[in-house]
């Protein structure tokens, strides 16, 4: 049976750094579905960085355009609607604008019974979900949360999503406690892995590490990530640091990424810190198998504990042991990492793992793996779908 899917996402599929949304686009089409993916329609009030100008300009540009095939199955549009509008008169264009311009896309894509599948909690606001036969929310953060946001206004909407949807996926623990209550048809289901992927680039582990880590001294514990205040715990990689002069940590990631405020110059001074910018998702791995230990050195607030990092299953396919703070939604896999309250149970858990006294399991992990893939998380999603529509 052949699926078409409106997906409403929150990254723009062009960015750098694939997020969940990107994935399981892929993972659908590979399931036979038909997609038409929607870029972000900006939650977030943009500022006057470049980043944000940027952006603003390359919409502009692309939303002007009819869908652009960009995968066998998956065409992406890029609406041009104003960015976490508050006046009523501009979200009324912006519905406007949005609706006429999907159903323009939808009739040269020849859609027939559209599903609409949205990570936008706003998405009620900006679309008429009675024009589709099923109305799927995937919650993969709480969106509410990140800064900048116009919170009071996420919370309603999102909550009316919720009610509304005829089925809710979720990707920690946390997320389903609170929207079940919302809508009883709501399901876990953790983050996960494009393993085919990682695979084929860890049989490669001996190839030499790109020029700008080789110059980098080992040990090399590596974050990666979003490099944002609200995520990053950047006292305890200071003190981390400071503690264990000799180790070198090397952070991969965009400086602000969700968070124009983020200043890093507390790590400014230290000469054991490296800065290494941001990685293609094609090009990231080989700095991955090339460092010793992934962190995950996560600020716990609201934002974090519903967080699954996307990390720490990549890090452990790429055959690093995995340290992290004290993360919810990872207590079901203690047996896979170190966790940790601090810098110095930090220091601890490393060493344990550098002198060899903490050992990798990789049979235990190939087997968690092989079980966290986009292809049996996306089939075990339709067969939910297709059960609310049997039932």
């Amino acid at each position: 049976m052949r699926r078409d899917i409106v997906l409403v996402s929150t990254a723009e599929w062009h960015h750098p750094f694939w997020t969940n949304k990107q994935h399981t686009a892929l993972a659908l089409a590979r399931q036979g579905c038909r997609i038409l993916y929607v870029d972000s329609l900006g939650l977030r009030k943009p500022s006057a960085n470049s980043r944000d100008l940027f952006r603003i300009g390359r919409r502009l540009l692309r939303g002007l355009r009819l869908p652009e095939q960009v995968h066998e199955g998956i065409w992406v549009c890029s609406p041009l609607v104003i960015p976490a509008a508050r006046w009523g008169l501009i979200q009324r264009c912006n519905k406007l604008i949005l609706r006429l311009y999907l159903y323009i896309c939808q009739f040269y894509l020849r859609f027939k019974s559209p599903m609409l599948w949205t990570y936008n909690p706003l998405a009620l606001r900006l679309v008429n979900s009675r024009n589709y036969s099923k109305l799927i929310y995937h919650c993969v953060d709480d969106i509410a949360a990140q800064p900048g946001m116009d919170s009071p206004q996420i919370i309603v909407w999102e909550r009316l999503l919720c009610e509304s949807a005829d089925i809710v996926f979720v990707t920690s623990k946390n997320l389903l406690d609170a929207r079940i209550e919302w809508n009883p048809a709501t399901y876990y289901y953790p983050n996960v892995i494009d393993l085919s992927y990682f695979n084929s680039v860890v049989q490669g582990k001996a190839v030499d590490p790109p020029s700008s880590l080789a110059r980098i001294p080992g040990p090399r514990l590596l974050f990666v990530g979003a490099i944002s205040s609200y995520k990053v715990n950047f006292d305890l990689l200071r003190d981390l640091a400071v503690l264990r002069p000799q180790w070198s940590i090397v952070l991969i990631g965009a400086i602000g990424e969700g968070d124009p405020q983020t200043d890093i110059r507390l790590l400014a001074d230290l000469s054991n810190v490296y800065y290494l910018g941001p990685k293609a998702y094609s090009d990231l791995l080989s700095y991955m198998v090339c460092c010793d230990i992934g962190l995950l050195p996560c600020r716990l607030n609201q934002y974090t504990s519903n967080m699954f990092p996307m990390k720490f299953l990549e890090y452990l396919a790429s055959g690093l042991p995995v340290v992290s703070t004290v993360l919810p939604s990872l207590s079901e896999y203690r047996s896979f990492y170190d966790e940790c309250k601090s810098a110095s149970d930090f220091v601890d858990a490393i060493e344990r793992i550098l002198t060899g006294k903490t050992i990798f399991d990789h049979r235990a992990v190939h087997d968690l793996l092989i079980s966290h893939t986009y292809e049996s998380r996306t089939v075990k999603m339709l067969k939910k779908i297709d059960g609310v529509h049997e039932g």
